[in-house]
């Protein structure tokens, strides 16, 4: 890209730089009455010249370009690689939440039924509190660690679709999903 820039103002020096050159040729020679036409003939043949070398200089930018952006076009094969690897990870991070909150549930309903097994109600009271506690610090830590594996899963994603040229958001699959 780098190279198309540089090839692009090159052109742009090169034609700025010579159209002035042409035009006080131009005016020399139009303010001088005694100019021979052999003068003007040439000038105007060193004008088409450069118009000529411009012209072909932008359309070798342009092919260049549009050979860039074709070379840039985002490699099938290598995006169905990198979304197995996503989808596969965020699978197994949703798998592990739902496993850790199954968990958290049967911890929860164990710790709740001994609580209210006890006969002390100063006991019980403390038992109850603790078991809701103890959950809710569960639930927080398995959502926190979702999330993680989910954006690790995603940035792993995006290095991967960037070596496969795709080009950003603009292409389909790229945004992250918006599951917290």
């Amino acid at each position: 890209m780098k190279r198309l820039i540089a090839a692009g103002v090159a052109v742009l020096a090169l034609g700025s730089s010579a159209l002035p050159a042409l035009a006080d040729e131009s005016s020399s020679s139009a303010s001088s009455v005694s100019s021979s036409s052999a003068s003007s003939t040439s000038s105007l043949s060193t004008k088409q010249q450069i118009k000529a070398e411009i012209k072909a200089r932008k359309e070798a930018l342009k092919l260049e370009i549009k050979s860039h952006r074709e070379n840039r076009a985002a490699n099938g094969p290598c995006m169905q690689t990198a979304i197995d690897k996503r989808d596969t990870a965020v699978i197994a991070a949703v798998t592990a939440q739902n496993t850790s909150w199954i968990r958290s549930l049967e911890v929860r309903k164990e710790a709740l039924k001994t609580a209210w097994g006890l006969t002390d109600a100063s006991a019980r009271k403390t038992a109850l509190k603790n078991a809701w506690s103890t959950y809710r610090a569960s639930r927080k830590e398995t959502r926190a660690k979702f999330r993680n594996d989910r954006k690790a899963a995603w940035k792993q994603f995006k290095t991967d679709a960037k070596a496969c040229n795709a080009r950003g958001s603009g292409e389909e699959g790229m945004e992250m999903d918006d599951n917290p």
